[in-house]
Formats: structure tokens, C-alpha cells, sequence
């Protein structure tokens, strides 16, 4: 049974890129041919060996094709993963089968699962009453069909519905955006993610707010900025909703998240406990509310963060 989900992040978390790369560091991503994304050795050893009891599941602004791109330390790939700011659940690759998350979901005997409300005593399929989605709608604007032949498919299907139904009041603001930031010049690329979300970002030493126009702030969107990067979101594609919505699925007894940047930083409200770099911290944590203050922990400036955070999620699994 899995007793803790860890909700991380993973671009400057769990991962980094060329840029911030170390004499010994693993390659885990290429773009073509280039190297792009690395781990330490030791992070990556942490990752492999982490104990039964944690399902580490990736949060992450990253678009679908992104994270596909990443090749996991020992073929251990996350059996969850949420991608697009919390718009899309994955789960694992074809090529690696779609029972790694929830074995025994249609055996009958219900004794393999993550978290026990996915089965209720007699082995019957429950998952589905655990999403507590707030819609009942599918494709085609008619009752969803929950029956007992509904599988883990089903689960990743219903997760992008609610995400589609949560965007659609954006869509014009975010389409209307698009071509203001485009026709700016002010930005090196804008684009649609997944069709849910809209990023942009510019040179180097500038504030990718400076060509946003107020109407955007007025418009009911998320304009989050990181480094040269904005962000443009529906109001319900946050980290914390994300966390959230996984909560709802998985009923996890403890829930720890990490993150670096303040996009990061909404996941802290549903975490029990999250984790953080000291830089970020110093930043803006002032400025958060007690009751999210005292959930985090600080990772020492100068000490590798990916590392900090497996190492403290093993500690809290020791405990459990």
C-alpha cells in the first residue's frame, strides 16, 4: 500500500537542464540528438531505491510530449503523472502496460491496490465514485456511462473532460492573447499547450510581463511569470487544484510536494509538508500565509535540491 503521495515538481526539482549540469550527472532527456535533461548520480539513485510506500507523482507546467521525453533512471518511470499545470493525468507508457498504477483493478480480488478506496471489501471496482468529479457529462453532452467495465482508460479520460469543461469559458481570452503577444514581436515563441494553457517567453534579461497588456489581468486568467517565461491559465489549472484532484483519487494518508518557483508554491496547500529551496523562501516567503509557512521546509542554499527532497521523503517513509 502506499501510504505517501509526493506531489514534485520537475524542471530545477527533481531535474535540470545543460545549463546547471555537473561532472557526473545522468543524461535522462534529449531534444533530437542534444542533451537537455540531467540528474545527479546520487538523486538518481535515491529515486530508483525509494521504498514501496511512496508514489512519487511529476506535477509539472511541461506539455505531454515534454515529459514523454524523459527517460527514467532505471526504466522506473512514475506510474501517475500530471502534466500541463494540472490539465492532463498520464499514466504509464504503452510499452510498459496500463496496470503498473492500480494492479488487481479487475481480478477480482482487490488486494494490490495503492490506496484501499480504489476496491471496497468485496473487490467490486470503486475508483470511479472516488474522483468525485463535478461534472456527468461526456463528449457529446450526455450521461457519462459508469459502469463496471469502466478501467484505468476511463479514469485518465474523465480527468481531461473536467479539464476541457474548466477551460472552455478561457479559450477566447487566451486565443485573443495569443495574437496580441504574437504580433508584439516581443516574444522569441507563443504558443497553446496541449491546447490548454498559453506560454510565451523572451530574451534573456527582460520581464515577460513588459508586452502583456492590462486587459489580460483583467480577463479572469492566471498570468504567472518564471524567469522569462509567462504563463497564461485558466484559473482552475494550478498545481494545488492538481494536488487536489489526486487527492480526491487516491486518498493518500500523507502527502508531501516539492517545488522551486512560485508556481509551485499552491501545492503547499493541500501537502501535509513541502519542500523548498532556500532561494525561494527568502523571496516570497514572507508573504505567505502562516498556515502555508508552517508546512515548509527549507532546503539549504548550496545543497542540491533534488537530493534534498528524496532524502526527505525516505525519512518521512521511515517513520510511517
Amino acid at each position: 500500500m502506499k501510504e505517501i503521495l509526493l506531489a514534485c515538481d520537475l524542471d530545477n526539482t527533481l531535474i535540470h537542464s545543460w545549463k546547471h549540469r555537473k561532472e557526473g550527472d545522468l543524461c535522462i532527456e534529449h531534444i533530437g540528438e542534444k542533451e537537455q535533461g540531467y540528474m545527479s548520480r546520487k538523486a538518481a539513485e535515491l529515486y530508483s531505491s525509494l521504498p514501496e510506500n511512496i508514489l512519487l507523482v511529476p506535477v509539472t507546467t511541461r506539455s505531454v510530449d515534454q515529459y514523454r521525453r524523459i527517460r527514467w533512471p532505471g526504466s522506473r518511470e512514475p506510474d501517475l503523472a500530471v502534466t500541463t499545470n494540472g490539465a492532463i493525468l498520464l499514466g504509464p507508457r504503452a510499452d510498459q502496460g496500463d496496470d503498473t498504477i492500480f494492479p488487481g483493478l479487475h481480478d477480482g480480488t482487490g488486494d494490490k491496490t495503492i490506496f484501499p478506496c480504489l476496491h471496497d471489501e468485496s473487490g467490486d471496482e470503486t475508483i470511479l465514485s472516488c474522483l468525485r468529479m463535478e461534472y456527468e457529462e461526456n463528449d457529446m453532452g450526455g450521461p457519462v456511462q459508469r459502469d463496471q467495465g469502466s478501467d484505468f482508460s476511463r479514469i485518465l479520460h474523465d480527468w481531461i473532460l473536467q479539464s476541457q469543461r474548466e477551460a472552455a469559458p478561457c479559450m477566447q481570452a487566451m486565443d485573443e492573447l495569443r495574437g496580441i503577444l504574437l504580433a508584439s514581436g516581443y516574444y522569441l515563441r507563443v504558443r497553446m499547450v496541449d491546447d490548454f494553457y498559453l506560454f510565451a517567453y523572451c530574451e534573456e534579461g527582460k520581464d515577460p510581463k513588459d508586452a502583456v497588456p492590462e486587459s489580460a489581468f483583467r480577463s479572469g486568467l492566471q498570468i504567472v511569470s518564471s524567469g522569462r517565461k509567462i504563463y497564461c491559465l485558466p484559473p482552475a489549472f494550478n498545481k494545488g487544484e492538481a494536488v487536489r484532484r489526486l487527492e480526491g483519487l487516491l486518498q493518500p494518508p500523507r502527502i508531501l510536494a516539492a517545488g522551486d518557483t512560485e508556481i509551485d508554491l499552491p501545492m503547499a496547500e493541500r501537502a501535509d509538508r513541502m519542500f523548498i529551496p532556500e532561494k525561494l523562501y527568502r523571496s516570497c516567503g514572507s508573504d505567505l500565509p502562516q498556515t502555508v509557512r508552517r508546512k515548509l521546509t527549507v532546503c539549504p542554499e548550496g545543497s542540491d535540491f533534488s537530493e534534498f527532497v528524496l532524502r526527505e521523503a525516505v525519512r518521512e517513509a521511515e517513520q510511517v
